[in-house]
């Protein structure tokens, strides 16, 4: 039984982990919030040139990356009785491929979290509960430390390079609209958006932990 209790806690601490991070990613990467803050931060809407609202912009964005069966991304500004689009084919390949790559870490991620339910569930037994909140205890500071290397590597321009070659590929041009728009700068905003994300759900996930075994021992008195 202790094999299978140092098994499960180990197997817990890492799907914990990696579920909240996943988690805060997502929220990050699709929250309009998040590019509207970006948008304010870096004025990179002047630079394109193009008379677009912060709000309209970033709403688009993010309806596009979690509407699912959404079609191209596209987004018009107002030329007298015409609507311009703002964005190329070139633009509208790279944000299908990002959607796509967001899309495949959304279903890992869903798989991971109800991996660390299904074994939640199963150290639910009695001979595994005293395992279970030391599983639950050890996935806090383990978050904490995942959550800290992310957000260094997220500011690593290496590593934001190779995973953009892995998942996108299309070399922008540096007057395309999106490069103007995300090229630089965005690391900063996903940063504070996914760390504060991760924050929330390490507290909700602390706070259920401890509630749980504060119930637990006022059983006796």
């Amino acid at each position: 039984m202790k094999t299978t209790g140092i098994v499960s806690t180990i197997f817990f601490v890492v799907t914990v982990s990696l579920a909240i991070l996943g988690l805060s990613t997502q929220f990050a990467l699709r929250a309009p919030v998040t590019y509207s803050f970006h948008f304010n931060d870096s004025q990179s809407i002047q630079k394109t040139g193009h008379d677009v609202e912060i709000s309209e912009m970033a709403g688009a964005i993010g309806i596009y990356l979690s509407r699912p069966g959404a079609g191209k991304f596209q987004v018009y500004e107002k030329n007298g009785e015409y609507r311009d689009p703002v964005f190329s084919r070139k633009d509208q390949g790279i944000m299908k491929k990002f959607r796509r790559a967001l899309n495949m870490e959304l279903a890992a991620v869903l798989c991971i979290t109800a991996l660390a339910a299904l074994l939640f569930a199963f150290m639910s037994r009695e001979e595994l509960r005293e395992w279970r909140f030391l599983a639950s205890v050890a996935a806090i500071p383990s978050a904490g430390v995942m959550i800290v290397i992310r957000g260094i590597l997220a500011g690593s321009g290496p590593v934001q390079s190779a995973l953009y070659r892995v998942f996108i590929g299309i070399q922008p041009g540096k007057k395309d609209t999106l490069y103007l728009l995300m090229g630089t700068g965005f690391a900063k905003a996903y940063e504070i958006f996914s760390i504060g994300a991760a924050i929330v759900l390490l507290m909700l996930f602390s706070y259920g932990v401890f509630r749980s075994r504060l119930q637990k021992k006022r059983i006796f008195y």
